[in-house]
């Protein structure tokens, strides 16, 4: 969920109203400020540790708002979500990188023994694409030559159908002995 401009600004004022109150809370429990209505000369020293370590815990706190709130994810380049196909006179074509996934989950899926997957599909500068798997494999697997097929089916595919360059197939078993996943949750 992305914080509108306004509310951050509102967000980061109150913090800064909270970190001054803390100090101030803080200042007079420690008998810096006499403020006679208050009741702090009449605390013993435990009660005014116990709460100047709560005011230092909420300064902290609000300190640790203002900097989550100045650092948004979306403040990073934004990531490319598709891959050039190629250029015509028609026009040129692009292909979103959430179907190259789609391609390479289903290559992999098509080797006998792999259970379950995750992947993702990144393109490098130069165009090419590096696909990373996360591999569950059924028991009595042979994980080299099983992670080689699914590696050289998943470039084979994507190459063939968008005639894009791969950078590489990177595999991670995860698990390996995993029964059919019918009825069992998925990798997360």
């Amino acid at each position: 969920m992305r914080i509108r401009l306004p509310d951050r600004i509102l967000t980061v004022f109150l913090m800064l109203l909270l970190i001054a109150l803390g100090f101030w809370l803080a200042l007079v429990a420690g008998g810096y400020i006499a403020v006679p209505f208050m009741g702090f000369p009449a605390m013993e020293i435990d009660d005014r540790i116990a709460v100047i370590a709560g005011c230092a815990a909420v300064v902290l706190l609000a300190i640790r708002v203002i900097f989550a709130n100045g650092r948004r994810r979306g403040s990073e380049p934004p990531a490319q979500k598709d891959a050039f196909l190629r250029r015509g006179e028609e026009g040129e074509v692009r292909i979103a990188l959430s179907a190259i996934d789609a391609m390479a989950q289903r290559a992999a899926r098509g080797i006998s023994g792999v259970r379950d997957l995750r992947s993702e599909v990144t393109a490098g500068e130069d165009g090419a694409l590096t696909v990373r798997l996360r591999l569950v494999l059924g028991a009595d697997s042979n994980v080299q030559e099983l992670s080689k097929q699914v590696q050289e089916a998943v470039a084979a595919h994507i190459t063939a159908h968008t005639g894009l360059q791969m950078a590489g197939v990177h595999a991670f078993i995860e698990q390996v002995g995993q029964p059919s996943t019918a009825g069992q949750r998925t990798l997360e």
